[in-house]
């Protein structure tokens, strides 16, 4: 279990990024259920290049892929609904804190202030939403779902090179209902890694991501999540 402090301002963020996003997802009800690139091919994530019609959702779905099942059996699409992984990149965070803090009951200066806090913690930070799903049926248990559990295993590969993440954090467990009258287990995790190791910035001409997933359970399952990064924005 990952047990390292992150910054208040960091958690705020996180915070707030469940919050818009999950509220996003209520007014589509099928977001879950889309299908995501196994791949997502992506500018570098500190550049902001958002269309002045695009939505958060929009947005959201540009960062976001479906996983991969290297090994193992486990059942991570049930019912329909699809495990996946959202990179945050600045733009999508600055949409996220433009949505929480410009609908929250506070003063233009405190507004200000949160979202520089929260853009500084941004910069010390690679983050992730990992979306998990399983159905609720023995063998799964909510461990699966629960990436900052014992058991679980999470680390972020950017060219051959592997790191650990500073801080797992689990966003309450929801069950779904479904159309068959079987219930999915649901949780988001928020996982951060920190961006620099030794004074190097790790995402300094990175060409690909692959954020990694071994959710606690016998059956060795191991989800991979992909990003690559275009030759021209490395």
């Amino acid at each position: 279990m990952y047990r390292h402090a992150l910054p208040a301002a960091l958690l705020a963020a996180f915070i707030l990024s469940s919050c818009a996003m999950f509220e996003e997802s209520s007014r589509d009800a099928h977001y879950h259920r889309r299908f995501f690139p196994s791949i997502q091919y992506i500018h570098h994530p500190d550049t902001v290049r958002v269309d002045d019609e695009a939505t958060l959702g929009d947005v959201r779905r540009a960062w976001s892929v479906r996983y991969i099942q290297r090994t193992g059996s486990g059942l991570y699409s049930p019912s329909g609904y699809h495990t996946s992984a959202t990179l945050l990149s600045r733009e999508l965070v600055e949409m996220t804190l433009d949505y929480g803090v410009g609908t929250a009951d506070l003063s233009a200066e405190l507004r200000e202030q949160m979202v520089s806090n929260e853009m500084e913690a941004y910069e010390d930070f690679v983050w992730f939403d990992v979306y998990m799903f399983v159905p609720n049926r023995r063998p799964y248990t909510l461990g699966d779902v629960n990436l900052g559990g014992a058991g679980s295993r999470v680390y972020l590969v950017i060219d051959d090179t592997r790191y650990r993440p500073e801080h797992v954090r689990g966003s309450d467990l929801t069950r779904e209902l479904t159309v068959d009258g079987s219930e999915v287990f649901q949780r988001a995790n928020h996982i951060a890694f920190p961006r620099y190791v030794e004074g190097t910035d790790i995402l300094d001409g990175a060409e690909e991501l692959r954020l990694v997933v071994v959710p606690s359970g016998v059956r060795g399952d191991e989800l991979w999540f992909q990003w690559r990064i275009r030759a021209d924005e490395a």
